[in-house]
């Protein structure tokens, strides 16, 4: 199955489907807290693709891939999220606050599939500069996530390397 053919229900169909966030009585996770974990990423990974003055179109790809691996999001909405990123980031000095959203609502495991979504937008333009360095830095931080943590990122033994 494709990405394109993913016909899954929108809330909760992420690699972490069910735990994310704040749930209803029933174990659904709020819809609202969804979209707003959804944004709060893309804010990070649209900042860090818009660091070196380029938003090149297989950044944008591999932040929607990254919010379809994290919460299940579909194309079509991840887009939209990834818009609002754009036009969030034209009026705001700093990302910290997403950055501490996500980390008050995800647990250890998908704070590290965060860190490596983060790994593979830098890698996706195949360059890495100073301020992509400082943001992933500053990102993993403001999560929580130490560097020894981290297993290439967070990458599970199932997780292939996007790039």
């Amino acid at each position: 199955m494709t990405f394109e053919d993913d016909k899954r229900p929108q809330v909760g169909t992420g690699f972490f489907s069910g735990n994310l966030g704040q749930q209803n009585g029933n174990g659904k996770k709020n819809a609202s807290t969804q979209q707003q974990l959804e944004v709060a990423l893309a804010v990070l990974l649209v900042e860090l693709a818009s660091s070196d003055e380029g938003f090149a179109q297989k950044e944008y790809m591999v932040i929607t891939m990254a919010l379809h691996r994290v919460f299940g999001t579909p194309r079509d909405r991840a887009q939209r999220q990834i818009n609002e990123a754009v036009t969030i980031l034209k009026n705001l000095r700093s990302t910290s606050e997403y950055a501490l959203r996500l980390r008050e609502q995800l647990n250890s495991d998908e704070l590290k599939l965060v860190a490596r979504c983060i790994d593979d937008v830098m890698d996706a333009d195949g360059v890495q500069d100073g301020f992509e360095l400082y943001h992933r830095r500053r990102f993993r931080e403001l999560l929580g996530i130490q560097p020894d943590e981290l297993d290439k990122g967070g990458a599970k033994d199932d997780e292939g390397d996007l790039f």
